[in-house]
């Protein structure tokens, strides 16, 4: 009957069918996790997370059916891997099967030009939850063996985990409904937290729902901005002979305009996910909801820095602990950097457009962390602080966050090289000019700077 439901919708409005499943999917885990919130909070930590585990199985089992089993299949076999073999091998063991996983289901499901809203999309993030819980449990076995009073200094502490949860346990983390489908990524430790509070508080459920609703109309503001913003600056205009009769700067500020439009799409999601994770009382240091976005910042942001902090989070804070901290010993921190941006690129897929944006990220992340330092010390020397200069900063950093966001965002909204290639030349690559230009030089000048140094 559902599925009859969103047929019929998908027919009426013309919106593809996977990915109003997939919304559909996400919407519900609101009431679900409300549900618990009014009812099962109180309950037995086991009774919790047979409720958790299998809401979140029926889920997935009615968005992809048969498909399903390809994450019980990755669940199960971690959970063994975890349960048998030493934790190191372990966690070598779980992040090769389940990123070769991963990667054939993309091989099967997106090399054509039909790409599609699949299992792969749940499947890419339940990848990520089974390769961070086995780095946390690997690190909770080193800890047993570091004094006490050392173990306040461990990177590793806030996640760590020391024994192997219980298979009903570990399965209700991995299915638990608030953050499968679209994330956010959590923890093990907090979602533990979560199963053995008990007492409940009559004016902090009250909080929960109250707030989880206002991210709710968030996310509903954010779906009309959608709407009507895709309306005037469809993808599809990029494509059009307006598009390549207008000037250079028309085009690079349609650019702009369609992938910061495009890029709500992902935001409205993550806010109905962060929702139903705020009603259930599910905490990050005991404070901070678990969320993929903080639309303030976001919207604030005079820096490419500034939006890998506020967009993606949980994701860069995966791919920072796990991943660029863990290349430490390779000494060198640009060689860390692409390693990680690698890693994400390939793990959202094989399509070219994800390895180029990842490379204009490499790009404007070396960009501002070798000019802002100076341009900082520039502007303390020369520019009295004043509102003024407060306000002409702020404007040109958000005039070079929206361009080069917009630049470097574009390929991940057409994935392929013929669709995206003509797009980027019709503007000749400027970004990459400017970005390109810039690391050259700087690389030029550090080796003569070097040089010079040595043989003064």
């Amino acid at each position: 009957m559902l599925t009859n439901l969103v047929q019929f919708i998908s027919q009426e409005l013309g919106f593809p069918f996977e990915a109003l499943v997939l919304l559909t999917a996400v919407i519900l885990t609101y009431p679900i996790c409300l549900f618990y919130s009014l009812t099962t909070q109180s309950k037995s930590s086991r009774f919790k997370s047979l409720y958790f585990l299998l809401s979140g199985l029926w889920l997935i089992f009615w968005a992809y059916g048969i498909d399903a089993f390809h994450s019980l299949i990755n669940c199960c076999f971690c959970y063994f891997i975890l349960k048998t073999t030493p934790k190191r091998f372990a966690v070598a063991i779980n992040f090769i099967f389940t990123m070769i996983y991963l990667l054939y289901g993309y091989y099967q499901t997106q090399l054509d030009w039909n790409y599609s809203l699949s299992w792969t999309m749940p499947q890419c993030l339940l990848t990520l939850r089974l390769i961070a819980i086995s780095f946390d449990l690997m690190d909770g076995q080193q800890m047993k063996s570091v004094k006490k009073d050392s173990i306040s200094s461990s990177r590793h502490i806030d996640t760590s985990i020391k024994n192997l949860p219980n298979f009903i346990d570990y399965l209700s983390y991995c299915y638990f409904p608030g953050s499968f489908f679209v994330g956010p990524l959590l923890n093990y430790v907090s979602y533990e937290k979560l199963l053995r509070t008990k007492t409940i508080d009559i004016n902090s459920q009250n909080n929960k729902i109250r707030s989880s609703i206002i991210r709710l109309i968030g996310s509903l503001l954010i779906t009309v901005i959608y709407f009507f913003g895709s309306k005037y600056w469809p993808v599809e205009y990029l494509f059009s002979e307006d598009f390549y009769k207008s000037s250079f700067f028309c085009r690079w500020t349609a650019i702009a305009m369609v992938s910061k439009i495009y890029m709500y799409k992902y935001i409205l999601c993550w806010m109905i996910a962060e929702s139903s994770c705020l009603v259930t009382g599910l905490t990050q240091d005991g404070n901070e909801i678990f969320q993929n976005v903080n639309l303030l910042a976001y919207e604030k942001a005079t820096s490419f820095n500034a939006i890998i902090q506020s967009y993606n989070i949980t994701t860069n804070t995966f791919a920072f602990k796990y991943v660029y901290k863990r290349l430490k010993f390779l000494g060198n921190v640009y060689l860390s950097q692409i390693l990680t941006l690698l890693f994400l690129s390939i793990w959202h897929g094989f399509e070219s457009g994800y390895h180029w944006a990842f490379s204009i990220e490499f790009l404007l992340v070396y960009f501002e962390k070798n000019s802002f330092p100076f341009l900082r010390k520039y502007r303390q020397k020369y520019l009295k602080k004043s509102n003024g200069s407060d306000l002409i900063i702020w404007i040109i950093g958000r005039i070079y966050t929206f361009y080069f966001l917009g630049y470097g965002f574009l390929s991940f909204i057409f994935l392929y090289q013929k669709l995206w290639w003509p797009i980027f030349s019709s503007i000749y690559f400027i970004g990459h000019l400017l970005l390109v230009s810039y690391f050259l030089v700087t690389i030029v000048y550090k080796y003569i700077h070097s040089n010079k140094t040595q043989n003064d």
